[in-house]
């Protein structure tokens, strides 16, 4: 049981945990042994995205996410090496804030922001920034 700073026992909600309404997603499914190996036979133990011989440290990655819907199936699986996992998590997060950022209607051009554009200053109008 969880209690509150006040020493308070929480008890479970039914619509989700301590109160919160439960999310409907999806729960990733640990993928199996067999799982692994059929994919790595099925590239022929060479990574994905750069070809090269799997050796260490092997990563088997979700081709579509888990969060979007993707499922671990043996067709959903993918063995790529630790560097290329990053790199592909690292480029997918930084689509995703660019993403955001730009269906806020901002303009993401320098000098815009909390006053607008502002005017370069002039040889004419020292005083003008």
């Amino acid at each position: 049981m969880v209690k509150d700073m006040f020493g308070n026992t929480l008890t479970p909600m039914k619509l989700g945990g301590f109160g919160f309404p439960q999310k409907k997603e999806n729960k990733r499914q640990p993928v199996a042994g067999s799982q692994k190996k059929a994919v790595f036979i099925r590239q022929n133990g060479k990574c994905t995205l750069c070809k090269k011989q799997l050796i260490g440290s092997i990563h088997y990655d979700h081709i579509k996410e888990v969060s979007k819907g993707g499922k671990s199936i043996t067709g959903n699986l993918r063995a790529i090496c630790a560097s290329c996992h990053d790199k592909r998590h690292i480029l997918d997060k930084a689509k995703e804030m660019d993403k955001k950022r730009n269906t806020r209607g901002k303009n993401n051009s320098l000098g815009s922001g909390l006053f607008g554009n502002i005017p370069k200053r002039s040889k004419n109008n020292p005083f003008r920034l």
